[in-house]
């Protein structure tokens, strides 16, 4: 994934589907958030959530804003948790946080090669 560029985020039902160019698709219902290097900027949790603003959040829209057609700079999996993080070129970060013990974080599906990421112990 390296090198490619965030493509196209969509959420479907109750799953986020993030693209990489044309062929990497990353697929989640887990948790997830961006981060920048000082701060949390966005989470799966705060879209709908007014937090005093003069409209609820639309997570799918500042999900956009912040990581569509940035680069990936880095991967990391943590081997523990199985936490899945991307790096992108302009400092921002993409996590997805397993929360279970048995069922996978996210999947990877690579132009037909198939995989699970993100299964406690085993990333």
């Amino acid at each position: 994934m390296e090198g490619r560029t965030l493509s196209k985020i969509e959420k479907r039902s109750d799953y986020r589907v993030f693209q990489f160019g044309n062929g990497v698709v990353l697929s989640t219902q887990s948790p997830w958030r961006v981060l920048s290097q000082e701060a949390i900027l966005l989470t799966s949790q705060d879209d709908g959530q007014q937090y005093g603003l003069p409209k609820p959040v639309d997570a799918q829209a500042e999900v956009r804003k912040l990581l569509q057609n940035r680069i990936v700079s880095e991967l990391d999996v943590d081997q523990a948790s199985a936490d899945f993080t991307i790096r992108f070129d302009n400092g921002t970060a993409l996590q997805i946080l397993n929360v279970s013990s048995g069922y996978e974080a996210c999947t990877l599906d690579s132009e037909g090669d198939y995989r699970i990421v993100g299964r406690n112990g085993c990333s």
